[in-house]
Order: structure tokens, then C-alpha cells, then sequence
């Protein structure tokens, strides 16, 4: 759906001129030609020199506003990543790279191995509890509402919200 989805994004890019617009896609399959005009960017892994610095400096941005803190962090990295593919994972993207260190802050061990970190990051969002308060709506009634909401917003994408709000109501 690569071509719809450009006509959209020209579409709403036209219609809301003031906006930025910023798309992104695994380079894999993607066909730059719809949107030729707009700059692209490639976002490459880490070498593998700089994983160790660069989740050491995460990690302290992580422990830094709780006042816990560790004596060294390029030493517990260095430590929790050695002989393992930890690293070479974390490198893979910025994203990868954010959560290995925000499981590093936890404690965590990093295997290197995809599954395992997807499965930690997993049990980590199910860890926290939730901030939203629990509805009175019934499970079924809610389960309706959300599937109309998302088909009329893949129906209509460039709707507004109100008239979203209207058709769901």
C-alpha cells in the first residue's frame, strides 16, 4: 500500500502546509519515488567501537534523575555486554540501542539474541501498571467502539477528529 500511503501523506502535506512530516520505514521494500521530492535519510547501525560509550552515556541519562547511580557505567556495560552479541544488537538502530540500555538501568542481562530482548521489553511494559483508570464500559461495548474507530480511520484517514468522534457515536 506504499502508493496510498504517499498519495496521504501529500495530501495531508498540502492540506496542513505549516506541518512536519516525518516517515518512517525499513529501507527493505521501500520505493522512494512517490515522495522523490522530500529528503531521506538513512539512519546506519553503530560501529561496533562506540556501542559501549553509547549505552554507558543512555544509562547514565536513565539513573541520573532516580539518584541511583553507578560508580562506573562504561565498566558495568562493558561488563554486562562482554563475551555475548549484546552489543552487536544494540547497534543495529538507535531504538535497539534505547531499550538495551533502559534494561540495562533494571538490572537486566542481555543476551544478544532478538527474541530474548523483544521478550524483555515485553515483560517490562507488562510490569508497570497501567495510569488509566478502569472503565465502567463493558469489555464488548469498548471492543465495538475501538474496531469502528479504526475502521473509519483507515476508511478515512485525513479525517478530523470530530467527525471521527460523530460516526463513532
Amino acid at each position: 500500500m506504499q502508493s496510498a500511503v504517499a498519495e496521504g501523506l501529500l495530501a495531508y502535506a498540502t492540506a496542513h502546509p505549516g506541518a512536519r512530516l516525518v516517515v518512517v520505514t525499513r529501507p527493505v521494500g521501500y520505493q522512494p519515488a512517490a515522495l522523490v521530492e522530500w529528503r531521506h535519510y538513512e539512519l546506519t547501525p553503530f560501529d561496533d567501537t562506540s556501542v559501549t560509550p553509547n549505552l554507558a552515556s543512555l544509562l547514565d541519562e536513565i539513573l541520573r534523575p532516580s539518584s541511583r547511580s553507578l560508580a562506573d557505567s562504561y565498566a558495568f556495560v562493558a561488563e554486562k555486554i562482554k563475551g555475548s552479541k549484546a552489543g552487536k544488537l544494540a547497534a543495529r538502530s538507535p531504538m535497539l540501542l534505547g531499550l538495551s540500555a533502559s534494561l540495562l538501568a533494571r538490572k537486566a542481562t542481555l543476551t544478544g539474541r532478538r527474541g530474548d530482548l523483544y521478550r524483555q521489553i515485553v515483560d517490562l511494559i507488562e510490569s508497570e501498571p497501567s495510569p488509566r483508570q478502569t472503565s465502567s464500559i463493558a469489555p464488548g461495548i469498548r471492543a465495538w467502539v475501538l474496531d469502528f474507530l479504526g475502521y473509519q480511520l483507515t476508511l478515512h484517514p485525513l479525517t478530523t477528529a470530530q467527525a471521527v468522534e460523530d460516526a463513532c457515536a
